[in-house]
C-alpha cells in the first residue's frame, strides 16, 4: 500500500500536470485563432490589399473588397446570409455585422456595404444595405431590412429601426433617427477622405504585422 506522503505527492503531481495541460490548451487556442474562418465549407474571400486585424473574426459567406479593413475586435458574420464590404470601406473596433435568415419584406437578408463606407466603433448592422460614401458614427445600430442611401451620415449613437430608410445626401441622428440637415459637397467629400485615410493606415498596419513562424 502507498504511504500517505506518497499519496499526497502523487496528488500534487496530478494538479501540476493538470495546470500545465490547461496552459498548453489555452496557448494552442490563442495561437489557432483565425481571423478568417470558414463555415460549412464556405470560406470568406478578401481581395487585394484588404486587411483583417488578427483578433477580429470574419466568418463564412463574406466578401471583402479591395483595400477594405476589418479592425481590432470587429466581427463580420456571414453565417446565415451573404455579407459584402465594398472597396475602401472599413469596419472599426468592436463593430458587429450580422445577418438573419430572412426578412418579412421578402428581400434578400444580406448585408451589402458599398464603397468608401466607415462603420464606426461599436456599430451593429443586421441584414441591411448601406450605399457608397457613408459615415456611420460610433455605436450606430442599423436594423434588419433598413436602407442607408449614398452620401449620407449618421451621428454616433443613432438608431435606424428595422425597415427604415435614410435618404441620400442627408445627416440624421438620434434614437430613433431624425433628420438633421442636408450635407454640403464639402461634408460629402470629407466622408470619402476619412475612408481613404483609414485605408492608408490599414495598409501600413498590414505590412507591420508579421505572424509567428509556427502560427497556423
Amino acid at each position: 500500500m502507498m504511504k500517505l506522503d506518497e499519496v499526497a505527492r502523487l496528488k500534487g503531481d496530478v494538479k501540476m500536470w493538470t495546470r500545465s495541460a490547461r496552459r498548453m490548451l489555452s496557448t494552442v487556442a490563442v495561437k489557432r485563432h483565425r481571423a478568417m474562418m470558414k463555415l460549412d465549407e464556405v470560406r470568406p474571400m478578401a481581395q487585394n490589399d484588404a486587411w483583417v486585424a488578427p483578433n477580429s473574426a470574419v466568418v463564412g459567406n463574406v466578401r471583402l473588397g479591395n483595400a477594405t479593413s476589418i479592425w481590432y475586435g470587429a466581427v463580420v458574420r456571414g453565417d446565415q446570409n451573404f455579407v459584402r464590404v465594398g472597396l475602401n470601406s472599413n469596419v472599426q473596433e468592436k463593430a458587429v455585422i450580422r445577418t438573419v435568415d430572412s426578412l418579412e419584406s421578402g428581400f434578400p437578408a444580406v448585408v451589402d456595404i458599398g464603397e468608401y463606407v466607415s462603420v464606426g466603433p461599436g456599430c451593429v448592422l443586421t441584414s441591411c444595405t448601406v450605399g457608397n460614401n457613408v459615415e456611420l458614427g460610433a455605436g450606430t445600430v442599423v436594423g434588419a431590412g433598413a436602407l442607408v442611401e449614398k452620401n449620407s451620415k449618421l451621428s454616433p449613437g443613432s438608431y435606424v429601426p428595422p425597415g427604415g430608410r435614410i435618404p441620400a445626401g442627408e445627416h440624421w441622428a438620434g434614437n430613433p433617427v431624425q433628420f438633421v440637415a442636408k450635407l454640403s459637397e464639402e461634408e460629402i467629400d470629407a466622408i470619402k477622405q476619412a475612408a481613404d485615410d483609414l485605408s492608408t493606415l490599414a495598409h501600413e498596419l498590414k505590412y507591420e504585422y508579421i505572424p509567428l513562424p509556427d502560427a497556423p
